[in-house]
């Protein structure tokens, strides 16, 4: 069993926390024994975002251990030659401790609109990036002639640290995003599922991993969850509800079932119902408008349950 946090970085600006705030959390973690550390990537939102690989890349310098990585990130509004440098250049300043957390996005259409990418590309132009990522840090030069990139003989030296290439961890619920992970990705990190959503779509993973000739147990099992844990149920409820629909704007009930809030022992009563349908790495996502109250809580409360049940 492994723990990540993802870590806040909407602007400061915009109500989010300072970068000094950020870097502070993220050595609590490491502290804590956090296996990895995490930021969010969204270009046009309600709330800025910064930059998620300037972020990984402050916190990378920051930390010295723990795994760093987007999760996840938009994967189809990027290039993927972009996206093969940016992870390139992470996995070698942090000493090779990135993990690629990717996905298709489409929360916001607005998203695609403004960098001109029809939403309706948005699955097969990440599937055909994946490829191309792949390619471009396991081969010395690549060609590729595809339905929405083109590469002729591109070299992209020098590669990341680890072999054949950081993992890919692919996010979603979907049956494109399943089928994407049991062909292509090294984990599958899905969110907003119940323990039985999730029993059902790693069955149909493994299925499918099985038919492209991979062995299921290979891929690993991760969560990115949001969490809300305070004194009662009610304050642990307002709480989660007051930071994602501030995030969202998005009504919480329409969140709610997918959210484990409540007493700390509540909170681990429905994070043990993940492990009990295999999840082996949470990431979550501090669901409070005081993050670092939040983590202290975490740390004291909710890791020793997890680790020593």
């Amino acid at each position: 069993m492994e723990f990540g946090l993802l870590l806040p970085n909407s602007s400061p600006h915009a109500g989010g926390v300072s970068i000094a705030e950020i870097l502070a959390l993220a050595r609590r973690a490491e502290a804590a024994g956090f296996e990895s550390l995490w930021a969010g990537d969204h270009l046009v939102w309600p709330i800025p975002n910064l930059d998620v690989f300037s972020i990984l890349t402050a916190v990378a310098l920051k930390t010295t251990r723990v795994r760093v990585g987007p999760c996840v990130l938009l994967l189809p509004l990027r290039h993927p030659l972009l996206v093969a440098q940016m992870v390139q250049t992470l996995d070698i300043i942090s000493g090779g401790r990135v993990i690629v957390g990717i996905g298709t996005g489409g929360e916001r259409q607005e998203e695609f609109e403004t960098l001109g990418v029809p939403v309706s590309e948005r699955g097969s132009r990440t599937t055909e990036a994946l490829h191309v990522l792949r390619r471009l840090w396991t081969e010395p030069r690549v060609t590729h002639r595809g339905r929405h990139f083109r590469l002729v003989d591109v070299p992209l030296e020098p590669k990341p640290l680890q072999h054949p290439h950081p993992p890919i961890w692919v996010g979603g619920r979907s049956a494109g995003a399943r089928q994407r992970a049991a062909r292509l990705g090294d984990g599958w990190i899905p969110a907003f599922v119940t323990p039985d959503m999730y029993r059902e779509g790693w069955d149909d993973l493994a299925t499918r991993a099985a038919a492209e000739g991979r062995d299921p147990g290979k891929i690993t099992r991760a969560l990115l969850v949001f969490v809300s844990a305070g004194p009662s149920r009610d304050r642990a409820r307002e709480g989660a509800a007051n930071h994602m629909e501030g995030f969202y704007r998005i009504p919480f009930e329409r969140f709610a079932r997918f959210v484990v809030f409540g007493t700390p022992g509540e909170c681990l009563d429905r994070l043990f119902a993940f492990t009990e349908v295999g999840v082996e790495h949470f990431v979550f996502i501090l669901a409070s408008p005081n993050p670092r109250a939040m983590l202290d809580i975490f740390v004291e409360h909710l890791l020793p349950g997890l680790r020593h049940p």
